[in-house]
Formats: C-alpha cells, structure tokens, sequence
C-alpha cells in the first residue's frame, strides 16, 4: 500500500511504480496533476485508487484499461467534461465508482458497460455534482446505490431512467434538482427494495399516496427544502416500516390527523 495524499508531488507520470508490481492500494489523492502520461500497465493488481482532487481533466492518459482486479476507483473532485467509451473499458471487477464533483456534461453511451454486465457486484456510483442534462446509460441493472444530485435532469428524464434499472436498488439520491412531482414507485415496480429515498430540496408542492404506493421496505424519506402545502391523508400507507421521515422547510399549514396514523407501531 502507498498513502501519499495532499502532497505536492509534480512528476507523478515519471514515477516507476513497476518495482512494486504487487501493489494493491493507493491514494495519490488531492496532489497536482501535471497532465503527464502515466500507465498502470505494470500494477495489475492494484484493487483500490484514489486520484481526487487532482486536477485531472483527461481520463484516457492514465490507461486504467490493465487494472482487471481493481475494485474501487475514487476520480471525484476533479475536472472532468465527459465519460467516453475507451475511459473504463476492461474493468470488469468495480464495485465502487465515484465521479462525484466533476464537471461532466456528457457521457458516451455505453461507457460502463465493461462494469454494468461483467461485474455483478458493483453496487455504488455517485454522479452527483456534475452538469449533466441527459443520462443515456440502459445497463444499469444491478447498483444498489447511486447518487444523482444535484443534476439538471427534468423529471421525465429521471424516470425513464429509473425505468430501465435498479434491480436491487436499496438508496437512491435525487435532491437538489428541480422535480415539481414524481410517482418513483411507478417507475421503481412494486416489489422494490428502496429502503432510503432523498428527495430534499426539489420544487414538489404536494404528497400523494401514489408517489410512495408499494414502498413497503421504506425506511427514511427526506423530504425537506421543498415547497409542499399539501399531504394526502393516505401518503404514507404503504410505507409502515419507515423510521425516519423529514418534512422541514416547508409550506405545509394544516395535517389531517390520519396522516401520520400507519407509521405508530
């Protein structure tokens, strides 16, 4: 293992790490990236990276292609505008990805392919804090977690997505956007297993029954910084195993005495 973050390190693409071809983690986080050539072709058995807070601007000169065995790959604050097909081919062992507080506008259609189909166990993608408009990934199948905000999707973009995946969705993050309503469990299916939901600072006026209908595994709904006036009387009646529910920052001036009735144990 190789700790050396928040350094100064310039000439990390001169560096010969082939000496230690058996390394399997390393953090060369929040050191400057110097727009060099650097190939991981000589660690091939590296399984956990940390290059964020980098600077890095260009994926596609680390050739992270030979990194079969990795597992987690940290590339978040740093300066990325787009995800292309060639920037993760052959990591087929993630199951962790964070491009978190990047400035992503555009990801190449079937970019992630190599992890989505080969790695069954990659569970964890935060794309939050980026500038994305659009989301043409269809192989997202089997993520247990994953972190859209704040995004500048619209809310019929979202749910076309949430359509085509979460297979064993357990967390989802969709706050800080700008959705005024949304039926998730419509698009989640009925036997969903979302237990955690954040629908924090959105535009949603109101609380329907139909928008949590068959959450029944539903444990914490965040609900704050929002604009809601009004909570079907029935909103929560499907969701009796929820523990913690946030509705502060509001409009809300009247609850009907029926609404919080299926959450008291």
């Amino acid at each position: 293992s190789i700790f050396a973050k928040n350094n100064k390190i310039l000439n990390f693409d001169s560096l010969d790490f082939s000496v230690i071809n058996n390394l399997r983690y390393l953090d060369w986080s929040k050191n400057y990236d110097d727009d060099g050539t650097f190939t991981f072709y000589d660690l091939k058995f590296l399984e956990w990276v940390d290059l964020s807070g980098m600077g890095i601007e260009n994926l596609e000169r680390f050739q992270l292609r030979k990194l079969s065995q990795l597992e987690h790959l940290n590339l978040s604050y740093n300066r990325l505008v787009s995800i292309k097909k060639s920037s993760f081919y052959g990591l087929n062992k993630i199951l962790i990805l964070d491009l978190a507080h990047n400035n992503i506008s555009w990801i190449e259609d079937g970019s992630l392919d190599d992890m989505f189909f080969s790695s069954i166990s990659f569970s964890y993608l935060n794309l939050s804090f980026n500038k994305l408009q659009s989301f043409c990934l269809n192989s997202i199948k089997y993520l247990a977690e994953i972190h859209f905000s704040p995004y500048l999707l619209d809310i019929f973009e979202i749910q076309k997505i949430i359509s085509n995946i979460f297979t064993n969705l357990t967390r989802l993050d969709l706050s800080n956007n700008r959705f005024y309503s949304l039926s998730v469990s419509s698009k989640l299916g009925k036997d969903n297993d979302l237990n955690y939901l954040n629908l924090n600072q959105n535009c949603l006026s109101m609380v329907k029954r139909i928008d949590f209908n068959g959450m029944s595994e539903l444990l914490e709904l965040y609900l704050e910084s929002n604009q809601i006036s009004n909570i079907d009387y029935d909103a929560f009646r499907d969701t009796d195993k929820l523990i913690n529910l946030l509705l502060s920052n509001n409009s809300l001036t009247f609850l009907d005495d029926r609404t919080f009735f299926n959450l008291i144990q």
